[in-house]
């Protein structure tokens, strides 16, 4: 039949699963999907050549527990982890290249800036517009106190030759990465660790080029983790005119949890935490866990609770005192099944052997004596 190409991929934070779905799917490697995506920013291809591809996008909760983890590494304080993980999550929800950038200008300008002496006031006023869907970062820029940095932000957008391949790594080689170190050439000294500034001239409580570092890495995949590539067709391609509004927030936030809970199924329900199975054992019993679900959902028969009932935690009529070593829970669980069938037999035989002076009720044989007990 006719191969429907999917438009998103959502996967897990996981370099291998990336790279043969960029294999399999689109021909290529993340070198030219990055490259491929930035291109598609800038409409440089159409509807059809827009088809041809499939958009990858990381779990958000993967990413986010992935930045938390980065940032457990370094040195700073909690206050600052916290807050440089909520900027992290606006970045996430950003959409539009020029806002994703503006964002990126405000983080360097927090983190990076030593003489910036009101940091966590600025920080606080770019996550509250955040909170109020407010796109408008720049504004922030236009402080007297940052003035250099507005200067740096501002700076004209250089060309990037798309045919250049480089051998430097996928950190500095991305174009998105480039992109913002054009707009922010402070980021060059800031990850450069032969240039340290002097501690006395800090005066900005945030300041840490541990944690520029940090997002100066996520910098290059910005099409992975972000909604810059949400509804790519429409809003990217150059013979179509797309009148809605890209800077909003919201569409950062995919999944893969639905498939997570599907694997969790797989691993308890169908194989009964087995491993090693071979593959058409594993198929069968997809195959048909799948059938009866289908054919349940076909008669719409809910799956219910098991019938078997529980033990009763009511006490019988015997005392535990009295009760054998077999009602005894730390005996019995060091009893095996050929040691409760021995000393049942050896019980029986004494029962036989019983002398002519018992007594006896009903169906219950009792003597004189206590019932035996077995010595370990």
């Amino acid at each position: 039949g006719r191969f429907i190409r999917p438009r998103y991929i959502v996967i897990d934070f996981s370099p291998a699963l990336l790279n043969a779905l960029l294999l399999s799917m689109n021909q290529t490697n993340i070198h030219s999907y990055l490259r491929w995506c930035f291109n598609a920013v800038k409409k440089n291809y159409t509807s059809e050549q827009l088809h041809s591809m499939s958009c990858i996008r990381f779990c958000c909760a993967h990413v986010m527990h992935a930045f938390t983890r980065s940032l457990s590494k370094i040195k700073i304080e909690k206050q600052i982890r916290k807050k440089a993980t909520i900027i992290f999550g606006v970045l996430l929800n950003c959409n539009d290249l020029e806002q994703i950038y503006e964002l990126i200008g405000c983080i360097v300008c927090i983190f990076g800036s030593p003489e910036l002496d009101n940091a966590e006031e600025y920080l606080d006023n770019v996550i509250k517009a955040a909170g109020d869907f407010n796109s408008d970062f720049e504004t922030f820029i236009e402080d007297e106190n940052i003035s250099d940095t507005q200067r740096l932000i501002e700076q004209e957008l250089s060309t990037l030759d798309d045919n250049f391949l480089s051998t430097e790594p996928i950190l500095h080689q991305s174009p998105f990465t480039k992109l913002a170190c054009e707009r922010s050439p402070v980021l060059l000294t800031l990850i450069d660790k032969s240039k340290l500034p002097n501690e006395k001239d800090i005066k900005n409580s945030f300041f840490s080029k541990e944690l520029i570092k940090v997002f100066y890495k996520w910098i290059a995949y910005v099409p992975l983790f972000t909604g810059l590539m949400h509804r790519f067709y429409e809003r990217y391609a150059s013979d179509l005119n797309d009148d809605t509004k890209s800077k909003v927030f919201g569409y950062g936030r995919v999944s893969n949890a639905t498939i997570e809970s599907f694997f969790k199924i797989i691993k308890h329900s169908i194989l009964r935490h087995q491993t090693n199975v071979r593959p058409a054992d594993f198929l069968l019993k997809l195959y048909s866990t799948t059938s009866a679900r289908l054919k349940a959902n076909m008669h719409n028969i809910q799956q219910t609770g098991s019938k078997r009932r529980g033990r009763s935690k009511k006490k019988g009529r015997t005392a535990t005192s009295n009760r054998g070593v077999y009602f005894n829970k730390f005996v019995e669980s060091m009893l095996t099944a050929s040691d409760i069938r021995s000393r049942l037999k050896e019980k029986l035989e004494m029962r036989r052997n019983q002398p002519d002076g018992c007594e006896k009720t009903g169906d219950m044989t009792t003597t004189g004596t206590t019932n035996p007990t077995f010595d370990e």
